[in-house]
This record gives structure tokens, sequence and C-alpha cells, in this order.
């Protein structure tokens, strides 16, 4: 007898852990792997492919915890699952279970195209650049390129309501349409100032660094000058070092003042979408001020249905919007960028270019490895000198830019 309750209550405890343990939420999840390879692919051995359905989502990682997740679903789901032990007689024990589970699925929130456009454009640039596509450079820039076209996209639907809800006829509701509209508008206008307010924080760490360089270098110049006037001979080796260090000093000076140039455009920019979103704003509240001053008036959430001088504000305000997302400073962070990428490519390829001729002993060394060395010196030499060029022009174009100033 206790030996069969005993079996009993381990026969439900079994049977009941699956239907009420969270894991019980992807029973109906499809998730199938299987080799793309195949003898009439021999390319594609190895390769595997995964095939998930639209409720789940891929965290892509490497060996190194470097990864690339994938935006978030739109739709949600719910399981409800019961199980029941039932024992008819306890003598006999005979006794029967039940159990069952039902699922149901949801479309959750409205994307708009803005956003879908923006989540999955940067997935890609993060997938480009995992399968080695795109250098990381590149990958940092189109991501900074994408913030800046993001704010402005975001800015113009507030504007314009591009994506809304179907047309609804509303009486009282009118006000309260429009003041879900400030709202908005209003979460807006801190983001963009507390985006300003981290801008502006940058920008005084960039000019005190600016400073400490600017003295630490102009010491080591008074050094230099000291050194020189000294009637004694002067140790060659001192007169290089200091010489090391002015030129270090004047190499992380130009890095910051390119650094505090971007900075400063930044900024500007992000002046700009907050004189257009509050701009934006004032056309609303003008709205909703016409609505609650007369009787009752019917709105639909339709752009086209704004007063004239309100829509001429809000086309003006896109336009506004949209030049300065086309004028953003693009042309020096990628100068920026080439230059240091091609600089610490030709510093792995000279370390490399060293190291096989300290590898190489006087006796081992050949005519043809000494030509083929003085070759890739001479492509070195030459490739460097490009990017010294393409290096002055950038400075040149710094130093013409009209430089902005913080308010």
């Amino acid at each position: 007898m206790r030996l069969a309750l005993e079996i009993l209550k381990t026969i439900f405890i079994v049977f009941s852990v699956p239907f009420l343990h969270g894991c019980a939420a992807n029973w109906k999840s499809i998730n199938h792997e299987f080799d793309y390879g195949s003898s009439e692919r021999p390319e594609a051995m190895g390769t595997k492919v995964i095939s998930i359905d639209a409720k789940q989502r891929l965290a892509i990682s490497d060996a190194v915890g470097r990864f690339c997740s994938e935006p978030s679903p739109d739709a949600m789901s719910a399981l409800a699952s019961t199980f029941g032990l039932n024992i008819s007689n306890p003598t006999d024990i005979s006794g029967n279970t039940s159990g069952s589970s039902a699922e149901s699925a949801a479309s959750i929130g409205l994307r708009t195209q803005s956003i879908q456009l923006m989540r999955d454009a940067m997935y890609r640039i993060c997938e480009l650049e995992r399968n080695d596509a795109l250098d990381k450079s590149t990958a940092f820039l189109l991501h900074s390129g994408y913030q800046d076209v993001m704010i402005a996209l975001l800015s113009i639907e507030q504007l314009t309501g591009v994506v809304r809800a179907p047309a609804v006829t509303l009486n009282t509701a009118t006000t309260g349409s429009v003041s879900q509209n400030i709202k908005d508008l209003t979460e807006l206008e801190e983001s963009i100032q507390a985006s300003l307010e981290t801008k502006i924080k940058d920008q005084t760490k960039v000019e005190v660094a600016i400073a400490q360089l600017e003295k630490e270098k102009a010491s080591a110049e008074k050094t230099k000058s000291d050194m020189a006037q000294e009637s004694d001979p002067q140790d060659e080796q001192s007169f290089e070092a200091i010489n090391q260090i002015i030129a270090d000093k004047t190499t992380a000076l130009e890095k910051e003042q390119v650094k505090l140039g971007l900075v400063n455009d930044e900024i500007t920019s992000i002046k700009a979408q907050l004189e257009l979103v509050k701009d934006t704003k004032s056309v609303h509240q003008t709205i909703a001020t016409s609505a609650s001053g007369g009787g009752t008036i019917q709105q639909e959430s339709d752009a086209s249905k704004l007063s004239k001088e309100a829509t001429e504000r809000v086309a003006e305000s896109v336009e506004k919007i949209a030049i300065a997302a086309l004028e953003r400073e693009r042309v020096l962070p990628a100068c920026i960028l080439f230059i240091t990428g091609e600089t610490e490519r030709l510093a792995r390829q000279r370390a490399e270019i060293n190291a096989q001729r300290l590898a190489q002993t006087s006796k081992d060394k050949s005519a043809d490895q000494e030509n083929v060395l003085a070759k890739i010196e001479q492509t070195l030499q030459k490739t460097e000198s490009s990017v010294k060029e393409a290096s002055d022009l950038c400075r040149e174009y710094m130093r013409s830019r009209p430089q902005s100033t913080k308010e």
C-alpha cells in the first residue's frame, strides 16, 4: 500500500513539473537545426542552419563574448496549462491523470517605418562587421550617422504623424489627442536636452585635456630651449628623448582638437534639433488652445486636418530637419577613421618586417630575401607618404572649418 502511494506520488511530480515550469512556454516553438553542407556543396561543409519561428530572436556570440542581438519581436504569447490526478479507490490504488495546455498569441505595439528601418539597419551593421564585411572603423562611422538620421526621422514623424491608428472622428477627446502629442514632444525634448548636457560635459573634458597637453608641450619646449643654451656639450640621447616627448604631445594635441571639433559639431546639431522640437511643441499647443476655446471641434488623426498656418509651420520644420540631417559633417570623421586605420595597419606591417629581419642571421639571409624585404620597405614608404599627405589634407580641412563655440 505504502509503495503504491509512493509510486503515484512520483508519477504526479514527474507529470506536473513540465506543466508548471516556465520552460513549458517553449513547447510550441519551432527550433530545428540541420547541416547545410553536403557532397554536392563541399564548400558549405560545416555550415549549420537554425530554423526558428517569429516568437524567438537570436543572440549570436563568438568565442570571446562579442555578440549581435536581433531586434525585439513584435508579438507575444501566453501559455496556460493544467494537470490533475484522481485516485478513485485508495484500497485498490486505481486512478487517472489529466493534463491540458493552451497557447494564445497577439501582436504588440505599432512600429513606425522609421523605427523598423533603423533597428533592422543597425542590426545589419553588426551582422556585416561580425562577418568581416565591414571593419570596426566603418561600422562605428555608420552607427554614428544612423544616430543623426534617427533623431531627424523621429522628429519628422512627430510633426507629420506618418503612421497612426485608423482615422477616427472625435469630439471631446480632441484635446486629449493633442495633449498626447504634447506629452510625446515633451519627452523627446527632455531626451534631446539630456543628450545636449552629456555632449557639453564631453566638450569640457576635451577642453581640459587640450589645456593640459598644451601646458605639458610648452614645458617640454622650454626644457629643450634651456638644454640648447647650455655651454657644455649636450647629450644626444637627451635631445632625442625631449624631441620625442614634444612630438608625442603634438600628436595627442591634434587628436584632441579633432575630437573637440566633432563634439562641437554634435552640440550644434543637437541644439538645432532641440529648437525644432520646441517649435513643433508650440504648434501643437496652439492647436490645443483653439480646441478648448470654442464649442466642440472634430479632428481626425490626420495631419491634413491642421490649420493652414499650422501646416505651413510643420512643413518649415520638416524642411529644417531634413537640411540639418543632410548637412551633417561626414568628411572629417571618415578622413580620421581612414588615417587611423591605415596608420595602425602600416605599423603592424613594419613590425612584421622588423621581426623577419631580426629572425634572420647574416648566414641565413639570401640576396633574394633581402630584395623582397627591400621592395616591401619601398612599398611601405610610398604608402606612408600617401597616408601623410592625406593626414595633412585632413588637418588643413580641419583648420579651414569654422569653429563652433559653446554658448
